[in-house]
């Protein structure tokens, strides 16, 4: 996750740098702290209350976190690192949109036929959670996002 440690008051700034560590706590995850979630100076976001996978994901989706239905990912990223993960995304301000990225512990399933895979299990804590903003706060599952990283991705 790529978060500035200063807070700025330039508008500017935070616009093409994205959200401050303070602006995150105080403002993105205001209403989950009571539950332990925060973000660090290291950019880590602290699950203390070991919640699973699942309850991390409810508990987000309890404060106004979701992902559109009709977006062809349906809330799950299968071609990027993010595999198998859960997508969250929700408007801070007006026109400032947070991405938030949960994604599961694996275990080994075994079986007597099939030789041993990694399988997502969310009953587990998370094994990742990353939060960042979109270039220019874009919305997340937005197709204007979508352009601006094919744009970026191909160098225009």
């Amino acid at each position: 996750m790529k978060v500035p440690t200063e807070i700025s008051d330039n508008p500017k700034l935070n616009h093409e740098q994205g959200p401050s560590i303070g602006y995150v706590n105080e403002v993105v995850l205001k209403d989950l702290s009571e539950r332990g979630i925060s973000i660090t100076p290291d950019c880590r976001i602290t699950n203390d209350q070991g919640l699973s996978a699942s309850e991390f994901v409810e508990m987000l989706r309890e404060h106004g976190w979701s992902w559109p239905s009709q977006w062809y990912r349906q809330n799950r990223n299968y071609f990027q690192h993010h595999a198998g993960a859960a997508h969250l995304e929700k408007e801070i301000e007006a026109g400032r949109w947070i991405h938030v990225v949960v994604s599961p512990r694996l275990r080994q399933r075994r079986s007597r036929f099939i030789h041993p895979r990694k399988v997502a299990d969310w009953s587990l804590p998370p094994r990742t959670v990353e939060l960042h903003a979109e270039r220019g706060w874009l919305r997340p599952s937005s197709f204007r996002h979508l352009w601006d990283f094919l744009r970026g991705k191909l160098g225009r």
